[in-house]
């Protein structure tokens, strides 16, 4: 699955701002493939379709920032010495304002992955802050290769990992050890064997997705547990 999922830069992720967005449902529904002949795409397939009909859609519909906030600035300042406009002008575009304030504060929240502390606040500078914490705490500078020598490049980091993980996992097929199997007490049952062997129920899965926090890290996808 990750292999059709490659990173790279401004690689997709799924905002909370867009929820309730109109046409978000629509994009989401189109992709999954419940408004077209496609039913037979299988999930990664369907995940990869709502992203690309999600970024269609954001494009035509983008969410506030710093620029569109400076911008409403000025046009509030505009608005208010301008003698010609109407009070509704002045409270439509102080409502704007707002609205672009709170979608930034969204913005930084889920960029911080900060879960105990609760919205109602202008904390936009607090969790810009603890994103740049949490980035240099995260960020690897280096490893030692296997002949000590100190890597920086990420190319060279990323070949350590990995080579690190594959040699952790890969079975060196060992054999001949059931009679240091006959020793240990049987623990688990015939039934139980076969209760750990099926496979997952659709339930399971839902009660397992829904038990993530929403704004959690994304996977591969770009998605978090919030989409699902």
């Amino acid at each position: 699955m990750e292999q059709r999922f490659t990173k790279r830069r401004g690689q997709f992720r799924f905002d909370k701002r867009w929820v309730g967005q109109e046409g978000l449902l629509d994009s989401i529904g189109k992709g999954w493939g419940l408004i077209s002949e496609e039913n037979n795409l299988d999930f990664v397939a369907r995940i990869s379709n709502c992203r690309h009909e999600i970024a269609r859609w954001r494009k035509d519909n983008p969410t506030y920032g710093k620029d569109k906030i400076n911008e409403l600035h000025k046009a509030l300042e505009a608005v208010q010495t301008d003698d010609s406009r109407s009070q509704e002008d002045i409270l439509e575009v102080s409502r704007k304002l707002q609205e672009a304030y709170k979608d930034e504060e969204k913005y930084w929240q889920q960029k911080s992955r900060n879960i105990w502390n609760t919205s109602g606040d202008l904390n936009t500078k607090f969790y810009h802050a603890l994103t740049k914490q949490r980035r240099t705490r995260n960020r690897i500078v280096g490893l030692h290769d296997g002949e000590d020598q100190w890597i920086t490049e990420e190319r060279g980091i990323e070949t350590i990992v990995v080579d690190y993980f594959n040699d952790l996992f890969s079975s060196t097929s060992p054999s001949e050890f059931d009679n240091f199997l006959e020793d240990l007490p049987v623990r688990i049952t015939h039934q139980m064997n076969q209760r750990l062997l099926r496979l997952a129920t659709e339930e399971e899965v839902r009660i397992a997705l829904f038990m993530m926090h929403p704004e959690k890290a994304p996977g591969p996808d770009g998605m978090t547990a919030l989409f699902f």
